[in-house]
């Protein structure tokens, strides 16, 4: 009995994949956009995929979050460029106070590990099929709050 739920469970979250994989995942954009144009900011987070997830229905948690992390991902690099522009004159003025600051690769890098460590905790709370959306809403928090930080810390002077 428990093998033909088993079976049965892994013939229906096939047809549900081959399903979302044929249909097009609608992009968070628009929806990311047009919140942060209003100034909601971290209260944006999440609204990109909450529009697809309307839009695909159940089941494309995951895939939403994912576009949606993806979107956050962009903001990043953007940021991230025209933050290392600025790197040596921020590095100088460190060294001249007598400040040991992070180079920018040391925080990427510290951020990376921080996300992965912090969203491995909040996993393992969790069993069985959840995980994946609970590990991906995770990441996806952490990395738009990290691109909302890099993008303030860029408008520094």
């Amino acid at each position: 009995m428990r093998a033909r739920a088993t079976l049965a469970a892994i013939c229906v979250a096939a047809v549900a994949a081959q399903t979302q994989a044929d249909t097009e995942v609608p992009d968070p954009s628009d929806a990311l956009v047009q919140c942060i144009a209003r100034g909601a900011g971290a209260a944006c987070i999440g609204e990109g995929a909450r529009a697809c997830m309307d839009q695909m229905g159940l089941g494309s948690d995951g895939i939403c979050l994912g576009a949606e992390n993806a979107w956050w991902l962009e903001r990043i690099a953007t940021a991230t460029t025209a933050m290392r522009n600025r790197e040596p004159e921020a590095m100088a003025r460190a060294a001249r106070r007598g400040m040991p600051v992070a180079t920018l690769d040391q925080v990427t890098q510290a951020f990376d590990t921080y996300r992965d460590a912090a969203c491995g905790w909040r996993v393992a709370h969790w069993e069985g099929m959840h995980t994946g959306p609970v590990e991906m809403a995770c990441v996806l928090r952490l990395t738009a709050q990290h691109a909302l930080w890099l993008e303030a810390s860029g408008q520094d002077r």
